[in-house]
């Protein structure tokens, strides 16, 4: 099924037709005609901050479960249009910074394991503003190196600190901050999409997921949280992306979704242990407030310039989740 995926842009090759693929774009009718899904739609409570007219959240969330995968929410363009570049903004500024682990660390340490980092020979430390912060510092021409730089993370973990590559928590590093916009957001989704359920949800570890074309994220299992029932939020932003997420073992068959830029998705219960991965990063999918042409003209700030800069070429999985059992 994920090689069939990768051929997504070339289905003229396939011998075997694509199945349906799950997307916002489709209307009620057709998700519940062709996926047996059930969709309902809330306004999120006024007094909330996020449901504020200059709300992160739309006014009105669109509900999509699957009865054949119970745990799974999808919430597609959860995330309003205007919203998206100045979270993009929050996540590339506050979200990653030298505290948190990242696949970078592996340029600066010794060993290519967490720990003490060692400035390298070829690159700088991270600043310890952040990439993006020193970024804006640097003149044009002194920010290209740095650009480079940023564009090969991959990975960067949030609160509880993990290691993306092995898969495993780093228990005896002190966490890093989760950003106070991400914490909330977060929390603020789960109410809005599992009610009281979602009432001691508690934000304590996440990743930050960087993705291109060509990058994959191969089926697999969390495994590592002592806590396996709590919500995990997933928010997208960026290129599309097709999504799979199955069952407990590789043999269940699996339901494809195409993410696009705003999209929320949440697992929760016995969703959290389903396999998922991300066969393909669609390229040129890039949504209109995401694209520096359609915004040009526009009043937008130089961080936000340089978050179109960044966001290009790229989509950004964000994900929090509860690790420990309340």
């Amino acid at each position: 099924m994920e090689r069939k995926f990768k051929k997504f842009l070339s289905a003229s090759s396939i011998d075997d037709p694509l199945p349906p693929i799950v997307s916002g774009n489709l209307s009620d009718g057709e998700l519940q005609q062709q996926f047996n899904a059930c969709v309902s739609y809330v306004s999120p409570n006024l007094d909330s901050e996020f449901a504020a007219e200059e709300s992160i959240i739309s006014p009105k969330v669109r509900i999509i479960t699957f009865p054949e995968i119970p745990g799974l929410i999808y919430a597609p363009s959860m995330i309003r249009s205007k919203s998206q570049l100045p979270l993009l903004v929050s996540i590339m500024k506050d979200g990653m910074k030298p505290n948190s682990s990242s696949n970078l660390d592996l340029l600066f340490q010794e060993g290519g394991s967490l720990g003490t980092k060692a400035k390298p020979n070829a690159l700088a430390a991270i600043p310890t503003e952040g990439l993006f912060s020193k970024i804006l510092s640097q003149t044009w021409e002194a920010s290209d190196a740095l650009i480079s730089l940023f564009r090969r993370y991959r990975w960067v973990a949030l609160g509880v600190q993990y290691d993306w590559t092995t898969k495993e928590y780093s228990w005896e590093a002190p966490p890093s901050p989760i950003p106070a916009e991400l914490a909330k957001l977060s929390t603020e989704i789960c109410t809005v999409l599992v009610g009281s359920s979602g009432i001691n949800y508690k934000p304590q570890a996440g990743i930050i997921n960087f993705y291109r074309p060509g990058d994959t994220l191969t089926g697999h299992v969390d495994r590592s949280e002592p806590d396996d029932q709590s919500p995990l939020v997933s928010i997208s932003i960026g290129l599309d992306c097709i999504f799979l997420v199955g069952g407990p073992t590789r043999d269940d068959s699996v339901l494809p979704f195409r993410l696009s830029s705003g999209d929320v998705l949440l697992l929760m219960r016995e969703c959290r242990r389903n396999y998922h991965g991300v066969p393909l990063v669609i390229p040129g999918s890039l949504p209109q407030c995401l694209k520096a042409s359609a915004l040009d003209g526009c009043d937008i700030s130089e961080e936000e310039s340089l978050a179109l800069r960044l966001i290009d070429d790229a989509r950004i999985n964000v994900n929090i989740r509860q690790v420990w059992p309340s």
